[in-house]
């Protein structure tokens, strides 16, 4: 060391804190690399001046050596955070040198500092380092602390530095003293899941059996879907999972769900066994998913189905709507979707009924003529007695079987014209038409019904041909070529007054057709009662228009 060096290293400790921080400035510039400019360098960070630290980190970034672990790690307990991250980088800048320094520090330094340690180290990818930080899994001040700093390591590693780890952890799951701890075993476990390998799964399955704590069979839960959404065989692994998913532990029972949830499932009737006993699982979460699955593995026949019916009748919510669920993918249940139905509608259960119309519209499988017929007839039949089934009923009749639909509340509204309840008539006609199913002889039977079912007293002032339900249907009968004026004229149901009503509105029409049929119901009114008060004014009307 020359002279002048040397005068520069023994301001390093002058009484005066600007020389010494001058003096570390210049170190960091020089960079000299005499041990001797270590020593010192390191003997002054026992000083707590946080600005002369600082100055005294940045120097000491330029020299490589194995003891500057020593003089350093003691500042990661520091209260300053820029003093305590720019221990840690120049730490971390050290590589393997400082790597055994710091693990020595691991067993007994405060946890602060063993936590710090552990961040640096888990950026050196290395067996050794994995081995380290492994075995610190099952230590309750460090151990999760440890699990996190690896995990947020893995996107940053290479293949070969993934399947070391892995192999590392596989390795520390054969450890006894590891597995005496169960808090230690789950995370080793999880840390597995986390590198996704399908290789891993038959380290992981095995502690899934129910010879393990409840810890560590949650972990493995965990732990396998991640390699199975990576495209682990499923085959191996089903039973293990499944025989959690049955445990009377909620917690564990619902870890497993969770884990199927991830994956696909067998079609078929290889695990409707299963499944229909997990449908009748104490915790809810798994009776739904069973019941999901049931739909979509398409398996259980008969057992199933019957299962699936009852828990659409059941008392527990969700286990009704995944029961619908699956139902509307069953091929094969529309029959006794419908039998269901009959016996909904004989109870007045209406909850049940809509939610049955809602599984039957949405089946695959196309309803037979048999079981169309026998939904109308539960229609027909609600309807006739005033029942509050019959709406959702005809809904549903109206969804499957449209022309059934149309038969039948044009049925049920013939009958009401003839008996002269024309309210009832024309509100069954309506529903006809805005479901687009009036025909000809259906549209006219509604106008007749609606012109009957208005009051009494007219109040033309307000009609319009195109807001008023009744007019709007003449408008559609005469764009059809219909000879309505000539039948209304006829129609015995209805009065003078219902006549001029129309009539009137009409004439005043700027179409031709609309207003001859204006004309045609006005001439008829003053032909056939020219000396009556409407016969007069049907004629003073037509003459006002130019018809007479």
């Amino acid at each position: 060391m020359d002279a002048t060096l040397k005068k520069v290293v023994e301001l390093l400790s002058d009484e005066r804190l600007e020389r010494r921080c001058a003096a570390a400035i210049l170190l960091a510039e020089l960079r000299p690399k005499e041990a001797e400019i270590l020593e010192a360098l390191g003997a002054a960070l026992a000083e707590e001046n946080r600005l002369f630290r600082l100055y005294l980190l940045e120097a000491l970034a330029g020299i490589r050596s194995p003891k500057i672990a020593g003089f350093v790690t003691p500042l990661l307990d520091s209260n300053d955070e820029e003093v305590r991250a720019q221990a840690a980088a120049l730490l971390g800048s050290q590589g393997a040198r400082a790597s055994a320094a710091l693990a020595r520090e691991l067993a007994d330094a405060p946890v602060p500092r063993r936590r710090a340690i552990i961040s640096i180290l888990a950026h050196q990818h290395d067996k050794e380092t994995f081995d380290r930080l492994c075995r610190l899994f099952a230590d309750p001040e460090v151990g999760e602390y440890a699990l996190n700093a690896l995990r947020g390591e893995v996107d940053h590693m290479n293949d070969a530095e993934l399947e070391a780890l892995r192999a590392q952890v596989g390795s520390l799951l054969k450890d006894k003293q590891l597995l005496a701890d169960p808090e230690g075993t789950g995370r080793a476990l999880r840390l597995l899941g986390y590198l996704r390998s399908p290789k891993s799964l038959r380290t992981i399955l095995p502690f899934c059996a129910d010879k393990h704590p409840s810890a560590v069979r949650l972990a493995a839960l965990a732990a396998l879907r991640r390699p199975l959404q990576a495209g682990a065989a499923l085959e191996g692994a089903l039973d293990p999972i499944l025989a959690c998913a049955e445990a009377s532990d909620g917690a564990l029972a619902r870890a497993a769900i969770d884990t199927l949830r991830g994956v696909k499932l067998p079609e078929g009737d290889q695990l409707a066994p299963r499944l229909l006993r997990l449908s009748e699982s104490p915790h809810a979460e798994v009776r739904k998913f069973a019941l999901e699955a049931v739909g979509r593995t398409g398996s259980g026949g008969g057992k199933a189905l019957k299962s699936l019916l009852a828990a659409l009748a059941g008392d527990d919510p969700a286990a009704r709507e995944a029961a619908a669920s699956s139902l509307g993918r069953l091929e094969g249940a529309g029959a006794a979707l419908c039998k269901e139905l009959e016996g909904a509608a004989e109870a007045g259960n209406l909850e049940h009924l809509r939610l049955l119309g809602r599984v039957i519209r949405r089946h695959p499988d196309p309803l037979k003529p048999a079981a169309k017929q026998a939904i109308a007839e539960l229609a027909a039949d609600a309807m006739e007695k005033g029942s509050p089934v019959a709406e959702p009923l005809a809904e549903l009749l109206a969804a499957v079987h449209a022309e059934g639909y149309a038969a039948l509340l044009a049925e049920r509204a013939h009958a009401h014209r003839k008996a002269k309840r024309f309210a009832e008539a024309f509100a069954l006609f309506a529903k006809l038409g805005a479901a687009g199913l009036l025909d000809g002889e259906t549209r006219y039977a509604a106008l007749v019904s609606g012109l009957c079912a208005l009051p009494s007293k007219k109040e033309l002032g307000r009609a319009s041909r195109t807001t008023d339900p009744v007019l709007k249907l003449i408008v559609e009968l005469l764009a059809k070529g219909e000879p309505v004026g000539n039948k209304l004229v006829k129609e015995k149901a209805l009065e003078a007054e219902d006549l001029f009503y129309v009539g009137f509105n009409f004439v005043e029409s700027k179409d031709d057709d609309e207003k001859e049929f204006g004309a045609t119901l006005l001439s008829h009114l003053a032909e056939t009662a020219p000396r009556s008060k409407l016969g007069r004014s049907a004629k003073n009307k037509l003459h006002l228009a130019g018809m007479d």
